[in-house]
């Protein structure tokens, strides 16, 4: 008798499972409240986000339950196929964010919520250039005879064409999407988003599963962010034009808040003061989102920084320059300009106030040295000259004396001779 009523349950939940085995997409129960659709036709990874908007974006894969539910529908969509496909997802990293290779996700956020969190660390297909510049990232995988063989993660430029996954919010109205590069479905999507208005807080259960815990504005009740997760204002064309210009209006009075003074608030959060980096080259606040900083490092990188709970943080952590902005030999801060050299008579001066008495000492001592040697050469020469002299008249003194005897010589000769022939 009990086993009647078991059976009745099982058979209730196996059409619940059938019934919700979307045709264009999976729901499963490590993804609550969304549905993954695998596109294959191949576009740009702007295109592939437009063609995602209108009740969810490009899939996101920050826990493992995402990405089993995202596995599971490629392994449908390859089997059969030996060649390995690319699906853009929604990861991608903008100007001045640079590669990080010790992080899982490398320096790459999530475009909803600008997450870091990746469930399969390592899980790359090919490691990521080390660059400063825009990238975006797809899901590369490869299916085998039995399954889904190798997968991860590939760093592409955002205009290469590839297939895509789409996330859309369980029983939003828009139809699988045929054509996401054309322009004309915008119409039938703006029909189908006015009709439903009201099934707004499907995005709730989204930010329950999806979402990590951020400063983004977005916990608040008055902006509706259905069509597009994400919270950048740069993207005009993504919600639909019927629907989103009511909250517009509402989200306006938070922007100018935020711009001219220092402390950044942010709902729900403590207020982050205006951070004092001396390694930056500068910092500006995003007008759209006062949680927001761009720093402007030396290298010529742009990253930016959340507000978290009273404090600043990049990448999910504190503000590490070495993280932040990392210093080369080539993007070393510019040395301070050697100051301009002093004027012939400053330069004097200063020479006199540095050096003072001890300065003066050595010229005095070399002339009063050289006037001394001076003076020995003048005693010297004057004692040479007077040996010479006194040495002369000693000579003419002595010839004179040896003249004047030889004539008394003479004479006394002259005088024996007469007085012997007197005789």
């Amino acid at each position: 008798m009990e086993r009647g009523p078991v059976w009745r349950v099982l058979l209730a939940l196996s059409l619940l499972d059938m019934s919700s085995g979307a045709p264009g997409g999976s729901e499963g129960p490590g993804a609550p409240g969304w549905v993954y659709e695998v596109h294959m036709e191949q576009v740009s990874f702007d295109k592939a986000v437009e063609g995602c908007s209108g009740g969810g974006g490009l899939a996101e894969l920050p826990s493992q339950q995402e990405v089993s539910e995202v596995l599971l529908r490629l392994e449908d969509k390859l089997r059969g196929s030996a060649d390995a496909q690319t699906f853009w997802v929604g990861l991608r990293k903008t100007k001045g964010e640079c590669v990080i290779p010790h992080l899982s996700l490398r320096g790459f956020s999530w475009r909803s919520d600008g997450g870091h969190h990746w469930a399969g660390p390592g899980r790359w297909w090919e490691e990521p250039e080390e660059t400063c510049i825009v990238r975006c990232a797809a899901l590369k995988a490869q299916a085998n005879g039995t399954g889904l063989g190798r997968w991860g993660l590939l760093s592409r430029p955002c205009g290469r064409p590839h297939t895509f996954i789409c996330q859309r919010a369980r029983g939003h109205a828009d139809p699988p999407l045929t054509s996401p590069v054309g322009t004309e479905p915008a119409p039938a999507r703006t029909t189908t988003a006015s009709a439903t208005p009201t099934p707004t807080p499907t995005p709730t259960t989204h930010s329950t599963s999806i979402l990590t815990p951020t400063t983004r504005p977005g916990p608040g009740p008055g902006p509706d962010t259905k069509p597009e997760p994400t919270p950048k204002p740069e993207a005009e064309p993504r919600p639909p034009p019927g629907t989103e210009q009511d909250p517009k209006p509402e989200s306006k009075p938070e922007q100018p808040g935020p711009g001219p003074p220092p402390p950044a608030k942010v709902p729900g959060t403590k207020p982050c003061p205006m951070p004092k980096l001396t390694w930056a080259r500068s910092l500006r606040p995003e007008p759209g989102d006062p949680g927001l900083l761009t720093l402007e490092c030396w290298s010529g990188a742009q990253p930016r920084v959340h507000c978290t709970d009273g404090r600043w943080e990049y990448l999910g952590s504190a503000l590490d320059p070495a993280v932040v902005c990392p210093v080369s030999r080539s993007t070393a801060p510019p040395p301070p300009p050697p100051p301009p050299p002093p004027s012939p008579s400053e330069a004097g001066q200063v020479e006199v106030q540095e050096g003072g008495w001890a300065g003066l000492m050595v010229p005095v001592l070399v002339a009063v040295a050289l006037l001394v040697l001076l003076v020995v050469l003048v005693a010297v020469a004057a004692w040479c000259c007077l040996a010479r002299r006194s040495k002369d008249r000693a000579v003419r003194k002595a010839e004179k004396m040896a003249m004047e005897n030889k004539e008394a010589g003479g004479k006394d000769s002259m005088e024996t001779t007469n007085e012997k022939e007197r005789r």
